[in-house]
């Protein structure tokens, strides 16, 4: 069910990252912020063979339009 060149690690990796950046963008720490890299993580560790690459910034943009 998981993709085959995945790992916890990335996932967690992608979670952190995502939640500095928010912060790098917005200046603070919100629950948003962490939701949004909460909701995230588990598409990015499902995803495969570059998918992620298309679908994430979507999903991000619309999750932050939606909370914003």
């Amino acid at each position: 069910l998981v993709a085959p060149n995945k790992s916890l690690e990335g996932f967690l990796a992608f979670f952190v990252t995502t939640v500095a950046l928010v912060i790098a963008f917005t200046g603070q720490f919100t629950y948003a912020a962490a939701g949004v890299a909460l909701a995230l993580s588990p598409i990015e560790f499902f995803l495969e063979r570059g998918l992620d690459n298309l679908v994430l910034p979507i999903l991000a943009a619309l999750l932050f339009h939606t909370i914003a």
